[in-house]
């Protein structure tokens, strides 16, 4: 017996109709060993993060805002609230970095979770990690209050109360799709708290440029000491007009200007410029003597000087690295909810545009990494 025609097409749509649905949800799904590159790469962007503010934690300890922050024994004892965050561990004493550190873990998090939803994982294999998301929320929200950590969070603290509640509401979620439904309707917040950590870069380059001014000052006083008293001599001293003499000076000269080539440090005279007139008094070769000794002595402080420089220069490096890494994590979520919710998108396709997201966040974490190995 043979089907009426009318059923023959209705079939045939329900059968398309069903392949159809089906191609959707694989593609729909992350591959599996895509799914271990992003969760890799988000991990790699968190640690690059935490390495950028363990470089700027002696400088807040020493003459930043942390001084002030500290409370009694901080240091020894831990936070007085225990804490589930691990940035409370980390940066015990020191509020502003913690909460830096709890925001870039929730921001991390919050992009494995969804990516391994998007994966196909179920939702009870997520909930752990869930947890920790929903623990650095918790752990933000009492930081807020803090002045010196409420104005890192800046623009995202008064969201810091909702967005833990999405969390918490979605821990208690038992299926995946609704799960992911609701941590995706968080992703507004996630990219106000990406952010608010680029904002934050500004800050991090101020209190870690003072730092470094207040130990080059400290070289610079000292380099001061050691050389102005040659200086006070050559000043107040006229050539001698002996051969020898004339030669060993212009020797002392030339090392001068070798050793203060550069703007910095600075100096009052340039030794080839002295005496500036005559003061009737020929210059010893003891005193020539004493003067080759305090170049001999200046040398390690000015070569000391520039090593300092230079290792600003590589943090600063390291923190427009840091800036860029911020900007690729943003761009990876763009393209995660694009791929979770477009799978067919013009362009290449959206897995292909998460793929490049990522080595980008990839490429960025590795620079920091390279960059800070060298200090």
């Amino acid at each position: 017996m043979q089907a009426h025609p009318a059923g023959r097409h209705r079939l045939v749509r329900l059968l398309c109709a069903a392949a159809l649905s089906a191609t959707l949800a694989a593609c729909a799904t992350i591959p599996r060993e895509q799914f271990t590159e992003y969760v890799g790469a988000y991990e790699q962007a968190r640690d690059a993060g935490l390495r950028i503010y363990d470089e700027i934690t002696p400088a807040l300890r020493e003459g930043g805002s942390g001084a002030a922050e500290a409370a009694a024994f901080a240091a020894s004892l831990g936070p007085a609230a225990y804490n589930r965050s691990p940035c409370a561990a980390r940066y015990p004493d020191l509020p502003s970095v913690q909460a830096r550190c709890d925001l870039l873990h929730a921001i991390t998090g919050y992009h494995e979770v969804l990516t391994a939803l998007n994966q196909g994982t179920a939702a009870a294999a997520v909930k752990g990690r869930l947890g920790e998301v929903a623990a650095s929320l918790g752990s933000l929200s009492a930081l807020a209050a803090i002045p010196a950590a409420g104005s890192v969070i800046g623009p995202v603290a008064a969201l810091i109360g909702p967005l833990s509640g999405l969390v918490e509401t979605a821990l208690a979620l038992g299926e995946r799709a609704e799960l992911k439904n609701k941590l995706e309707q968080a992703a507004p917040t996630i990219h106000a708290a990406i952010a608010a950590l680029e904002q934050d870069v500004p800050r991090i380059h101020e209190v870690q440029r003072a730092a470094y001014a207040l130990r080059l000052r400290a070289v610079d006083d000292e380099i001061l000491e050691l050389i102005n008293p040659a200086l006070r001599t050559a000043a107040t001293r006229d050539r001698s007009p002996d051969a020898s003499a004339r030669i060993v000076r212009g020797a002392l000269d030339e090392r001068f200007e070798a050793l203060f080539a550069l703007p910095e440090p600075k100096v009052g005279a340039r030794l080839a410029e002295l005496p500036a007139q005559a003061s009737g008094q020929v210059i010893s070769d003891d005193e020539l003597a004493s003067i080759a000794d305090a170049l001999d002595a200046v040398a390690p402080q000015v070569a000391r000087f520039h090593d300092i420089a230079g290792e600003w220069h590589t943090f600063l490096d390291a923190l427009h690295a840091y800036d860029d890494l911020l900007t690729s994590v943003d761009q990876s979520l763009v393209a995660l909810l694009a791929a979770s919710s477009n799978p067919f998108a013009l362009g290449g396709g959206t897995l292909q545009q998460l793929d490049g997201a990522i080595g980008a966040v990839r490429r960025d974490a590795r620079r920091i990494r390279e960059i800070l190995s060298t200090l």
